[in-house]
């Protein structure tokens, strides 16, 4: 009797509920007041204030804050404090984005002491896009470093500041992207167009990088290098990525006071001798030493190209020039350079942006086949570049390759285990 009577209860509960449901209509679920939140720019008074601070920590709202020039300030690249770097044993490194929370949509930037020495690997890595669970040929490269346990990357955290998180800093990842404006995705045949995005350096720790692309079920390829010189090789190859990140940010700053996008504040802050020799070290271009961007770029425009001007073939560029540099410095005769397939991309695929719609369907099939036949450019195949090249490390003949899935092991162990 009591369990035909439990039986009744559930089935006129069921039936209440589902009666209920029918009666609730489909609304749009409310966002907290924190995401209905004004844009905010941020003007040169800010920027000053933020260049005079020793070791400036900024909250970024990703959706919404931008720099003078429109452009997302999330995506602010690293800049490098060179008289405090030359003089000890780290790097300044400022604007590295240290943590990163994709619910509320904020990015945390700070200023880290990068050890010069100590980095147990350094790695091109590719960031693969998955759909529905399988491997697509796409992906976004980076350069990481892996430091050892005793020199590992540490926040500077400003006297009198809270800091919530690790100071402490397992790897740290260089990364050539689009730079955009709040809230734009990135198109690749518009990035077939020279001047529609600008580049940009940006700095992250692994682990803020990696929890970016779990979220979008992404996985991280990672192929350890294998540079001339070993150890002293990797260290290289992370100063010439600082050098060449910070001497496009310089680059990008210097434009921006001439061109009026940024202007100096008026007069009604006061300036100490202090605060103008700490402008002068960030922001001066001859402030960078052994600046590799003009040997490299000239006086090319600074934009990114999904092609030419890539988060890949940028990060072959620096992984060659480190290589050069390193047998030149070893006297080990003359470099052999990586042959990234780009170079020779026909001049009317660089057309496909502006054309009409005719003109784009009779021309893509084209692209298709040159791309086909130049499978490096393929983000999937990228790794072939440095294979080719002997600059990957390998075990018995076969490359060396770490898989990291987020819902698989990551370099941080399994996520479910952290959560």
């Amino acid at each position: 009797m009591r369990s035909s009577s439990l039986i009744t209860a559930f089935s006129v509960l069921a039936i209440a509920c589902a009666c209920s449901n029918d009666d609730i209509g489909d609304l749009d679920p409310p966002l907290v007041p924190e995401l209905a939140r004004e844009s905010r720019t941020f003007g040169a008074h800010d920027l000053f204030d933020w260049a005079r601070a020793t070791d400036p920590i900024t909250v970024i709202h990703n959706r919404s804050d931008a720099l003078p020039n429109g452009l997302a300030a999330k995506g602010a690249p690293l800049l490098v404090n060179w008289v405090q770097s030359e003089d000890g044993d780290a790097y300044v490194v400022r604007n590295v984005n240290v943590a990163c929370d994709p619910i509320r949509g904020t990015t945390t930037l700070a200023t880290v002491r990068v050890p010069k020495r100590g980095i147990a690997s350094a790695e091109f890595v590719l960031v693969r896009d998955r759909k529905y669970g399988k491997e697509l040929r796409t992906g976004h490269g980076m350069l990481r470093f892996v430091f050892e346990a005793d020199h590992r990357p540490t926040v500077a955290v400003p006297e009198g500041t809270t800091w919530h998180g690790d100071v402490r800093l397992d790897d740290l990842v260089i990364s050539y992207e689009a730079w955009r404006e709040p809230g734009e995705s990135y198109d690749f045949v518009a990035g077939l167009e020279p001047d529609r995005y600008a580049l940009t350096v940006r700095s992250y720790s692994g682990a803020a990088s990696f929890l970016q692309a779990a979220v979008k079920q992404f996985q991280w390829e990672c192929y350890p290098l294998q540079l001339a010189g070993g150890r002293d090789g990797n260290e290289e190859l992370l100063r010439v990525s600082l050098l060449i990140g910070d001497g496009l940010a310089r680059r990008i700053l210097a434009e921006a006071l001439e061109d009026g996008t940024l202007e100096a504040p008026e007069d009604d802050l006061e300036w100490s001798e202090d605060d103008e020799h700490r402008l002068v070290e960030l922001f001066r271009r001859d402030m960078v030493p052994d600046d590799p961007i003009e040997s490299l770029i000239g006086a090319s425009p600074i934009s990114y190209h999904s092609l030419e001007r890539s988060c890949l073939t940028l990060a072959m560029v620096t992984i060659d020039l480190t290589q050069a540099r390193m047998v030149e410095r070893l006297g080990a005769g003359e470099p052999r350079h990586l042959a990234v397939a780009p170079a020779s991309i026909p001049d009317w695929i660089e057309r496909i942006p502006h054309a009409g719609r005719a003109e784009m369907l009779a021309r893509l099939p084209g692209a298709v086949v040159w791309i086909a036949k130049n499978q490096s450019v393929l983000p999937a195949n990228a790794w072939t570049i440095l294979r080719d090249g002997d600059l990957l490390r390998t075990v018995e003949g076969r490359v060396v390759k770490h898989l990291y899935r987020p819902e698989g092991k990551t370099p941080w162990g399994w996520l479910a285990e952290n959560l």
